[in-house]
């Protein structure tokens, strides 16, 4: 019984040595297109593509045929490829030729929108431009040498990232080329062919991807030019073109569903629709961009914005996490400025926060001294301060934030608070571990719970007994969030830590026998 390999030989054998027996008729472009549904077809097709006895016009033709064909039993693509290496092989002159003759029409496919009455639930790009965008890939590498070839390829290139930017989602995975691993291979070439792309039109997954593509791959001046595009396409949101661009696709949306809105539901369709797109695309396209200066510049612009609409302070709090990752030093200033502010929201102080210890700027410490000292600071700001002091002095800075914290009987500390030194105590070098077991020991109740949460983190097994001496403390524990822990004193939060910190040593201990 012949192998699989000896089958497909033969069957390639045969149609090669049929193609010869017609030799002396002529094949025209109509029995290249006959060929491609017939049995032995694709081996006929690949024949008159390697043959050097027919015009390069027709063997073009025959190229093009494997990409348009469209059958399970044969890869088109593939042979096409295989085909074209051969020619190369042999003649690199004639390789390129040809691949001149192929390009335009590639070009032309990939260009062309969905045909009338096409099926609207049918996902995706139609299969004949997957496989027309997978050989404009392959074709790259042959148009070398000229300045015809190059603008040839240029012209490839722009057909390709204008076919994946048609529709960025739908199409980014498709074929054997992602659109990834394209913008990869071009890099600078077509980082800078995306930024042209960036556009408020476009969906807001799409602008996110594209971003991020010429954040990874793009030169200094493709990602200023992408940042400069975002800024205005934020601001382009905001004006009369783009609010009636987004009226008519809202009046669609309800024809659609055979609806007719009034007035006021198409306008809060329409915010709301835009609104969205903000917070959805341009802002995260903006984070993927932010090392920018100038869009990093405009970001905080936004975040400083004064208002008392809802809307205003949203746009506050989204430019400021599009700026998390690419805070320098130098921002320090107006970001403290925004954690301290009062009349602020607390979600933007909070984002502000949040950003201040990328900073690694110590100057910003003194002005968080007064919010760290306050007893009658909202726990959750308190405790937001406090451990941006503990992240920006390291461990030579524990002493004073203890001593600085309130210690009035009637303080509270939210559970969430203490567990949050704790939490920067525990990932300090070196550990603070001498200090806080001697913290175990002080008058203040907040004191011994912040050691206790710190060796539910770090303690070993020499803290056991420590912990274990606190389990019978009856201090009443003051502050919101213990109650719905079933917490109430001291010696609760204790036994809560060793068993925990039990359970930690175990799963420790375990993995080391494991190992």
């Amino acid at each position: 019984m012949r192998s699989p390999t000896e089958r497909t030989t033969t069957r390639w054998l045969l149609g090669l040595l049929l193609l010869g027996a017609v030799a002396g008729c002529r094949v025209t472009a109509e029995d290249i297109d006959y060929w491609k549904g017939t049995v032995k077809g694709p081996g006929k097709i690949v024949a008159v593509l390697l043959s050097d006895r027919y015009p390069l016009e027709l063997r073009a033709r025959a190229a093009l045929a494997l990409v348009e064909m469209d059958r399970t039993d044969v890869d088109g693509v593939v042979e096409l490829r295989k085909a074209l290496a051969r020619i190369k092989q042999r003649d690199e002159e004639t390789a390129r030729r040809l691949v001149m003759e192929i390009a335009p029409k590639l070009v032309e496919m990939l260009g062309q929108a969905p045909a009338a009455g096409a099926d609207e639930n049918v996902v995706g790009p139609p299969e004949v431009q997957v496989r027309a965008k997978d050989v404009a890939v392959d074709l790259f590498g042959y148009l070398k040498g000229d300045e015809q070839a190059a603008k040839v390829r240029d012209q490839l290139i722009d057909a390709v990232l204008d076919w994946y930017v048609a529709d960025f989602n739908g199409r980014s995975l498709a074929g054997l080329y992602s659109a990834e691993q394209v913008v990869e291979k071009l890099r600078q070439r077509a980082a800078g062919k995306l930024v042209d792309s960036l556009d408020a039109k476009l969906p807001p997954q799409t602008l996110i991807k594209i971003s991020e593509l010429i954040a990874r791959f793009g030169s200094p001046k493709a990602k200023r030019r992408a940042a400069q595009r975002l800024i205005d396409i934020e601001k382009e949101m905001f004006s009369k073109p783009y609010l009636d661009w987004m009226r008519e696709q809202a009046r669609k949306q309800f024809e659609k569903a055979g609806r007719k809105p009034s007035k006021r539901q198409l306008e809060g369709t329409v915010r709301l629709t835009r609104n969205k797109f903000l917070r959805d695309g341009v802002y995260p396209a903006m984070k993927h961009l932010a090392g920018d200066k100038l869009l990093a510049a405009y970001l905080l612009e936004l975040a400083s914005l004064k208002g008392k609409d809802e809307f205003t302070n949203l746009r506050r709090e989204w430019a400021l996490k599009a700026l998390a990752g690419n805070v320098r030093p130098e921002h320090a200033a107006r970001l403290v400025a925004l954690a301290v502010d009062r009349s602020a929201p607390a979600p933007v102080r909070a984002a502000a926060f949040e950003l201040l210890p990328e900073t690694r700027n110590k100057k910003v410490i003194p002005k968080l001294w007064p919010i760290v000292q306050d007893a009658q600071a909202n726990p959750q700001e308190r405790g937001q301060a406090g451990a941006v002091v503990l992240t920006l002095g390291g461990p030579s800075i524990v002493d004073e934030l203890l001593r600085r914290l309130p210690t009035a009987a009637d303080t509270k500390y939210d559970p969430e608070e203490l567990a949050g030194y704790a939490q920067v105590l525990s990932q300090m070098s070196p550990l603070p571990t001498d200090k806080m077991r001697r913290l175990l020991g002080s008058p203040h109740w907040w004191a011994r719970v912040l050691a206790l949460r710190y060796f539910e983190r770090r303690g070993d097994a020499s803290d056991l007994k420590r912990v274990q001496k606190l389990t019978s403390d009856t201090t009443p524990l003051v502050g919101d969030g213990w109650a719905r822990r079933e917490q109430k004193t001291v010696g609760d939060v204790a036994k809560a830590t060793l068993e925990e910190m039990k359970r930690r040593l175990q799963r420790k201990q375990g993995g080391k026998k494991g190992a």
